[in-house]
């Protein structure tokens, strides 16, 4: 079993990790992360070709659309990635800045959602 532990304002935590069950545990999330990030990047990747492409969808609510998919789209190239390897090796191997940023990009992506589900029921 792998002890970790770490200290948050003071507090400070600590879980085990049993290596026995990470066998039983790698194929289901490995399975789990891939759909994700392929249905990720492929539906907004076609969001934003639909939008791109069609004359009739330049409209304000699809511009609004476009948006979310941008954001969807970074979450998926940028965080999906780095959480699979962070959760295979148990450890965060990218240093202060990287992990700054990809705090900053996971709360970056249901803020604009809001907000942008916000713009289009004030458009309408």
């Amino acid at each position: 079993m792998m002890d970790v532990s770490y200290s948050y304002s003071g507090s400070s935590y600590s879980f085990g990790r049993n290596d026995s069950s990470d066998a039983a545990q790698i194929i289901p999330l490995s399975v789990a992360y891939s759909f994700v990030f392929l249905t990720g990047v492929i539906g907004n990747s076609i969001v934003l070709f639909a939008i791109y492409k069609s004359r009739r969808l330049h409209t304000i609510t699809c511009i609004f659309l476009a948006n979310m998919a941008i954001v969807d789209l970074i979450v998926c190239l940028l965080i999906v990635p780095i959480q699979i390897v962070q959760e295979f090796i148990n450890h965060w191997p990218y240093g202060e800045a990287i992990c700054k940023l990809i705090s900053y990009l996971m709360l970056l992506n249901p803020t604009c959602s809001v907000f942008t589900l916000t713009l289009i029921s004030f458009e309408r």
